[in-house]
């Protein structure tokens, strides 16, 4: 009898602590999302560290064996499996797996937001400074132009050709209204797009590009949102907010590429965007200003209005006519064909011709390239 309560005592008393017995000696899965800030694809062990570095800072990735799977890596929907060296810096990712020692060896890595790198130019319309490196500017893009047979899409519900829907939508709602467009050249070899999906209440604070898949938001005014003609339709998105700290590098072109500060970085400047981007985060934007505002007091004439991008093309006058028997140099002073001459203007630097018009009849006897500067048209 004595033996029955020693062996009952002992096995109860684990219970009367609260403590489950079997957990003493089985691993305990975690369940973990962060970022990952270095991979280690080709040395031993293999695997990546993350940030926060909770409940340790080293992912390791199990080799697959006889008896055991090893670690599986998977895109967000689990729909494709992914390669340890196709991990980048930056993605943020959802490991399961077991704590030993300093690393969690994983059974299932799940990418949640990859590192995507986008392109986007504009021009500047708004600047806020906010120390020597810190702030952020407001970039006006030119609007995607589509097809006039483009299907529209709300919510996934066909909604037929022509953009009234989307004016409609606009007008009853006050949520944020995106729009992917997609299928450019659908219908014939136009670089128009072919299809506009709209979805409504996510905001979208800078446009994303993937595939020649391009999501935006759109203006909540449908007098700013939307363009229709007979020959084509348009959208146009808010501004992008790019914002600046100390990675962010800004060239300038007209200094052939040399880096500038955010300072100098110029209000109405022309840009382009060369930016880093996880999901909705943008992590690095690498800028560079390829034209600066001047000032100029010309008498121009209006050649054409683009409506899409709200741009206006402006002549200089009448064009001049050449003699029969004019000479053209390209900017090394080496006679050209009219062709040449043409072509060669578009160099680096830019040119444009200086032309000897003869006093009598006004006609060009001479046409010389020559560096284009503030001044000349």
């Amino acid at each position: 009898m004595r033996k029955f309560y020693i062996a009952l005592i002992a096995s109860l008393y684990p219970l009367l602590l609260g403590i489950d017995a079997g957990a003493q000696t089985a691993d305990t899965s975690v369940q973990v999302e962060a970022t990952i800030t270095d991979v280690r694809a080709h040395e031993e062990p293999r695997g990546f560290f993350i940030d926060p570095p909770t409940p340790v800072a080293f992912v390791q990735i199990a080799a697959t064996t006889l008896e055991t799977p090893g670690t599986r890596i998977f895109n967000a929907d689990k729909s494709q499996r992914i390669s340890l060296d196709k991990l980048q810096v930056g993605s943020r990712v959802r490991v399961t797996g077991v704590v030993s020692g300093t690393s969690l060896i994983a059974s299932e890595v799940v990418v949640r937001q990859s590192v995507e790198n986008i392109w986007f130019d504009g021009v500047v319309i708004g600047i806020q400074r906010d120390g020597p490196h810190q702030g952020h500017i407001s970039l006006l893009e030119f609007g995607e132009r589509l097809d006039v047979r483009a299907h529209v899409y709300i919510n996934g519900d066909d909604q037929g050709t022509g953009l009234a829907s989307i004016v409609d939508l606009l007008n009853r709602t006050s949520e944020p209204v995106v729009v992917t467009v997609s299928n450019r050249n659908a219908f014939e070899q136009n670089w128009l797009f072919g299809r506009v999906d709209v979805a409504v209440g996510v905001p979208q604070p800078r446009r994303a590009e993937v595939n020649d898949t391009i999501t935006f938001q759109l203006p909540a005014d449908p007098r700013e949102a939307v363009y229709t003609s007979d020959q084509q339709n348009a959208l146009r998105e808010i501004p992008s907010v790019i914002p600046i700290d100390d990675r962010t590098v800004i060239r300038s072109e007209a200094q052939n590429g040399a880096e500038i500060s955010f300072d100098e970085l110029p209000l109405y400047g022309r840009v382009t965007v060369n930016a880093t981007v996880v999901g909705p985060e943008l992590i690095r934007a690498d800028i560079n200003l390829a034209n600066g505002p001047h000032d100029v007091r010309r008498t121009f004439s209006i050649d054409g209005l683009d409506p899409v991008s709200r741009t206006v093309s402006l002549g200089v006058g009448e064009p001049v006519q050449m003699a029969p028997n004019a000479k053209l140099f390209d900017r090394e002073g080496n006679p050209v064909t009219p062709r040449e001459l043409e072509e060669r203007q578009w160099g680096e630097p830019q040119a444009v011709a200086l032309i000897t018009l003869d006093p009598v009849t006004r006609l060009g006897v001479e046409a010389r390239l020559i560096p284009w500067q503030i001044g000349l048209s």
